[in-house]
């Protein structure tokens, strides 16, 4: 079963770019990955494999490049909004170009 999480929070697609270029080459399961602003900083919306991917993921490679990048802040920082379940149905359609 596939799994989804959006997270939304503060950051910038910068940031983003630069995270993306450290762990990138370390994302097992990752099926889409969807990023921009809003409103509320950085919106970012992943499709995994499986959670234990998404789960492997981020313990092992996402959360030490954020610390790297970003120092010590706490987890999640303020006012980050996160949103996760396994998908009960998919539908894929084919994007024209």
């Amino acid at each position: 079963m596939t799994y989804l999480l959006t997270s939304n929070g503060p950051g910038n697609i910068e940031t983003f770019r630069a995270i993306c270029r450290r762990v990138d080459a370390h994302a097992t399961g990752l099926i889409a990955r969807y990023a921009g602003e809003n409103e509320n900083g950085l919106a970012i919306t992943t499709i995994w494999e499986s959670k234990a991917a998404c789960d492997r993921f981020t313990v092992e490679h996402l959360e030490p490049a954020l610390a790297s990048i970003l120092g010590d802040v706490p987890s999640p920082p303020a006012p980050a909004v996160f949103v996760a379940f396994e998908s009960a149905e998919e539908r894929v359609t084919e994007r024209s170009s």
